[in-house]
């Protein structure tokens, strides 16, 4: 059996771009920032520190779905990024054959970021997502299962 499976949080580094294949199939791409566990070693050839830096992960959705998510997708959104590793060789516009690994993304979840000042603040979504206020600036109520009243 084998297993490739992705999964990486992290932060949308650029402003996602939807580019055609060669075959005229919408892809959505973008570079993925994604912190380093600091009890790591450090990657090769850096000297010091333990390993704390970020890795830029390319990631792509290809087809309507990642078409579709493009406008809400922002740079500096946080996101849980779920799929699967692929490397692949293109020919550059110079005519040079490259390789690149990258993330093949299924499905993409936007993080909130924390709440403050009276609301839920998510980044990338239009700057901000307001909540309802709860009494004394507490989060909104969630309303949920009655049936265990």
């Amino acid at each position: 059996m084998v297993i490739n499976m992705d999964i990486k949080e992290g932060w949308v580094h650029e402003e996602p771009q939807v580019l055609l294949t060669r075959r005229g199939r919408p892809k959505l791409v973008f570079r993925l920032a994604v912190a380093r566990d600091g009890t790591r070693a450090a990657k090769y050839g850096e000297t010091g520190g333990t390993g704390r830096g970020v890795d830029m992960i390319h990631v792509v959705m290809y087809g309507e779905r990642g078409e579709a998510l493009q406008p809400l997708l922002r740079k500096g959104a946080q996101v849980v990024v779920f799929g699967w590793t692929q490397s692949r060789v293109y020919t550059a516009k110079d005519g040079s054959r490259r390789m690149v690994t990258e993330t093949v993304a299924e499905r993409i979840t936007f993080l909130p970021e924390a709440w403050r000042d009276g609301g839920w603040h998510v980044v990338g979504m239009g700057n901000e997502m307001d909540g309802a206020v709860g009494e004394a600036g507490s989060p909104p109520q969630v309303d949920g299962d009655d049936s265990a009243e």
